[in-house]
């Protein structure tokens, strides 16, 4: 066996068998896998660097260099309901660009025991990531201010604050109202109720913006009587649904500011016996897999959840690694996933 298989005969390959196999010397090495803009070295010499890595799979020691360079290479995720069905495509895509990155992702659920405030400040001052993606509404002046302090960089998504965030990649939640209220005015329904969450929350209160929008741009009238404000769980849609029916019962179609109020809505309706759509369309706010097997099918606006962790997750890496730049991002709807639970208005 030759002197250079034996030196990269290891069970996990390090710099220095990457270094063997290619010929030149460790700092070489590092420089060239870490992009090192400063280095000057010949594009051969790159190419036989990169195919060394390649050949032998080698993965840079993440713990190491978090070491030499004081940090540990993991952002952290929190989120407010570990139970809402749009936090798991923003975390594929926040773990997808993570690992691009040689970094990783340290997901926390923001229960009733802890604020999402101490859990923040509690993991900076620890040093346990070295910045955050944040999707909460309960983000507060003092919060950022106390991050900012700390020196942790940290991204808003979900939500945003335009006059006090310097950093945030979100939806684009009234564009995505509007396409839901045009979708049934465009079926021929003219009385549109709305099942939103509760208004001071800046996500929910965008979507009411967008859904009257809608009605002014057709010319119809805005009814109070037809909007229910409500907590965002499905419970919460099977209520508000029937306080919009005893108040109005000539509704022809709901646009529901979320998925869990969208199915309460579907399972009240179910119960009193009123058809979707034949009586009553149901559109919904996001999109989710489950939303293909409900009864019936929901028509639902999909946003670009796995893009907003995309994006998200490598603008914060940016931040980590010296970037200055304000992040904001504001990410256009993908599009409308029109099912079974919307149909033409059938009566006048």
């Amino acid at each position: 066996m030759s002197s250079a298989k034996a030196r990269i005969s290891h069970t996990i390959p390090r710099l220095k068998d990457v270094a063997g196999l290619a010929g030149v010397d460790r700092s070489t090495v590092s420089r060239v896998l870490r992009d090192d803009q400063t280095l000057t070295v010949r594009p051969e010499t790159r190419e036989r660097i990169l195919g060394a890595a390649r050949k032998l799979r080698y993965r840079p020691n993440t713990i190491a260099r978090g070491l030499a360079l004081g940090r540990t290479y993991m952002l952290g995720v929190l989120i407010p309901d570990i139970e809402n069905p749009v936090f798991p495509e923003i975390i594929k895509g926040a773990e997808r660009a993570s690992a691009e990155h040689d970094y990783a992702i340290a997901l926390s659920h923001v229960d009733h025991s802890l604020t999402g405030d101490e859990l923040q400040v509690t993991l900076a001052r620890q040093n346990r990531v070295d910045g955050f993606l944040y999707a909460s509404a309960r983000f507060n002046d003092e919060a950022m201010r106390e991050i900012e302090n700390l020196h942790t960089p940290f991204i808003l998504i979900i939500d945003r604050y335009e006059e006090n965030a310097s950093h945030y990649v979100i939806g684009d939640d009234r564009a995505g109202a509007r396409i839901a209220v045009e979708h049934l005015i465009q079926l021929g329904h003219r009385r549109i109720a709305h099942l939103a969450g509760p208004l001071f929350i800046e996500t929910l209160l965008r979507r009411f913006q967008g859904y009257r929008e809608s009605l002014e741009t057709h010319g119809l009238p805005f009814d109070n009587l037809l909007v229910e404000e409500c907590p965002l769980l499905w419970e919460s849609g099977e209520k508000g649904m029937g306080r919009i029916l005893e108040r109005r019962k000539d509704i022809t179609a709901v646009f529901a500011a979320n998925l869990q109020l969208a199915t309460g809505a579907l399972a009240f309706l179910d119960q009193r016996g009123l058809r979707v759509p034949g009586d009553i369309s149901v559109v919904a706010f996001q999109d989710a897999p489950f939303t293909h097997v409900t009864n019936p099918p929901l028509t639902t606006v999909k946003m670009p959840l796995y893009e907003i962790g995309y994006v998200a997750a490598k603008e914060l890496i940016k931040m980590i690694e010296g970037s200055e730049d304000p992040v904001r991002r504001i990410l256009p709807p993908v599009g409308l996933k029109i099912r079974r639970s919307t149909a033409r208005c059938s009566r006048e």
